[in-house]
């Protein structure tokens, strides 16, 4: 708004006078200032000064004026939405730093825009636009009589502001993840960094040379020239006045994301045991020094620097001094910041609902890899597991977990979870689902359609790990000894020469059958006796199948059972071979048998 006209100059004006001179004046913001500026001849430095002292302290805050700019930016919002490369980084901040002001996008919100006017912008700028926050920078072929003219523009301002109370950033782990339909995945991940002024920023800065900061960097090295998995792939450090981020981008295409997240990791992974070479130490400081005595030649980054230098630490900081700074570094100081990195901790928060014995093996194995287990159902449990937390059903549980794992059996259709752990009922509600992250994954035995819709409802991935043959068949075991027990104490002879390991139809004995293992098919008779050696030889024309008869009380009112004639069972062992469902089966003896 301070380029929409002052008392003396109109918008049009303000253009005009720079144009007329060859000139360019523009504006920047950060995360923690705001930078006007102007680009002129030295001759012409007094009309640039004269016009932003005007736009300073005589802008009109035009309420017209600030409709249209309202509509500018907000197209410029639209505009940065649609660059998700940018995008990223925005997010990035928003999950590093939640409710701080670090976290917010510099072109502020849809919502917020549209409630400011222009006494909100003058409070603002009464507030904030003072003496102590207000640093004057200038670079190139000036003199003394420089400190006049600042003096006859800038001597009056007396504009004191009150003293904030400040709250410090603090970086917080997790993950934050936008949907949107694009070509690319676009990748951020930050780690702690250090603050403007920080004895260890320089080595920072060599730091990030090596993982990312060139085109010889490990990243680059790994993810672009080796194996062409993304085109923009970089590293990069960010200061503040109290806080810093380390952060590492890349793009590339959603079949790839793992690939590139997997080599990232195994980059960090090494970093974090052995640290950069002194190859790399001693390039990275070179890298540092030819950077900044390049980017001196220019003028704009010589004010800049002078200005920000003057703003954040009271003091500019000769070439000769960065440069001695920048030979100081060590070995030491590089490992100091790797374990400021990686201090802290980024553990995966996993809630486990319900259940018996197999999920505490799940518990027990993830709090061992320092994963964040939350339980719920689990308060007759009479011993305790080192690591885990025993919540109750609330929302904040779920709003947390990456991941949520169901008993085997997940939930019925009105959403009440199994627990061999608690004499209370526990259900899975719609909001306690509504309240997971995207990002989380629920894992599950088997789902039901009430699971399944709430997974898709919400956007979830839904795992159930039984369509998995080598868990299905992990998961029979326990079912199958108790099985094989019973048929042996039920008949009179015995299964000889065959490596049996599973009984019963169903999920497991198609996984059996597709892996050509031996399937044991447990079939209930009447009366208890076995089958007769004539319909054993009928069955037995399957290859890999061997039937096992044990007695059972009343076969045909067993829920879930098919009552079978005995020639239908060849051919049903058959469909699981093609794929098809196999339901459980109660055999009745013929009468002909």
């Amino acid at each position: 708004m301070l380029f929409k006209g002052t008392e003396r100059y109109d918008a049009k004006a303000i253009a005009e006078q720079f144009d007329a001179i060859g000139g360019n004046v523009n504006a920047f913001t950060s995360k923690e200032y705001t930078c006007y500026y102007a680009k002129v001849l030295d001759e012409h430095l007094p009309i640039a000064v004269d016009v932003l002292s005007d736009m300073f302290f005589r802008s009109k805050m035009d309420d017209g004026e600030l409709l249209k700019e309202k509509n500018v930016i907000l197209e410029e919002i639209s505009m940065y939405e649609d660059t998700p490369d940018d995008m990223v980084h925005d997010l990035m901040a928003l999950a590093a730093y939640g409710e701080h002001p670090l976290a917010y996008p510099i072109l502020g919100t849809e919502e917020r825009l549209k409630a400011m006017d222009s006494s909100h912008l003058r409070a603002y700028m009464k507030e904030h636009y003072t003496i102590e926050n207000t640093v004057i920078s200038i670079a190139g072929n000036i003199d003394d009589s420089v400190i006049d003219l600042m003096e006859k523009h800038f001597g009056a301002f007396d504009v004191n502001g009150v003293a904030e109370q400040v709250t410090l950033p603090a970086f917080q782990s997790g993950q934050l993840f936008h949907k949107k339909k694009t070509e690319q995945n676009h990748i951020c991940i930050s780690f702690p960094g250090c603050k403007i002024g920080d004895p260890l920023q320089f080595a920072m800065v060599v730091l990030n040379n090596a993982i990312g900061g060139g085109m010889s960097s490990r990243l680059f090295q790994e993810i672009r020239e080796k194996r062409g998995l993304a085109y923009s792939v970089y590293s990069y450090h960010s200061s503040h006045a109290d806080s810093g981020l380390f952060t590492i981008y890349a793009g590339t295409a959603p079949k790839q994301t793992k690939e590139v997240l997997d080599l990232t990791k195994e980059v960090l992974h090494d970093l974090a045991v052995n640290g950069l070479s002194e190859d790399e130490l001693r390039k990275g400081k070179e890298q540092l020094k030819g950077s900044l005595i390049l980017s001196l030649e220019s003028t704009g980054s010589r004010m800049n620097r002078l200005g920000k230098n003057e703003l954040m630490l009271g003091r500019h900081h000769t070439l000769n001094e960065m440069i001695a700074k920048i030979e100081e570094v060590t070995m030491d100081d590089v490992n100091a910041v790797l374990d400021l990195m990686f201090a802290e901790p980024f553990a995966l928060a996993m809630v486990v609902m319900g259940g018996d014995a197999r999920q505490l093996e799940v518990i027990q194995k993830c709090a061992e890899l320092d994963a964040t287990v939350s339980v719920v159902g689990f308060d007759k449990l009479e011993y305790s597991i080192p690591g885990i937390e025993h919540q109750e059903l609330e929302d904040d549980v779920f709003a947390s977990a990456d991941v949520l794992v169901l008993p085997v059996v997940g939930c019925d259709d009105q959403g009440k979870v199994s627990t061999s752990f608690s004499n209370t009922s526990i259900f899975l509600k719609k909001e306690h689902v509504a309240a997971l992250p995207e990002h989380c994954i629920v894992f599950t035995g088997m789902a039901k359609p009430f699971l399944r819709d709430l997974c898709r409802e919400n956007g979830l991935r839904l795992v159930e790990v039984l369509d998995r043959d080598d868990i299905a068949l992990y998961n029979s075991i326990p079912t199958a000894e108790g099985a094989i027990g019973m048929a042996i104490q039920e008949t009179d002879f015995t299964i000889h020469g065959s490596e049996c390991i599973v009984l019963g139809l169903g999920r497991t004995a198609k996984a059996q059958m597709r892996n050509q293992r031996p399937l044991v098919l447990a079939i209930s008779t009447n009366d208890g006796l076995g089958l007769n050696a004539a319909n054993i030889a009928k069955l037995l024309v399957a290859k890999y199948l061997y039937f096992v008869p044990f007695g059972q009380d009343d076969p045909v009112k067993k829920p879930n059972s098919l009552v079978a004639k005995m020639e239908l069972i060849p051919e049903a062992c058959w469909s699981a071979l093609e794929g098809k469902q196999l339901q459980p089966m109660i055999v009745q003896r013929s009468a002909q048998a």
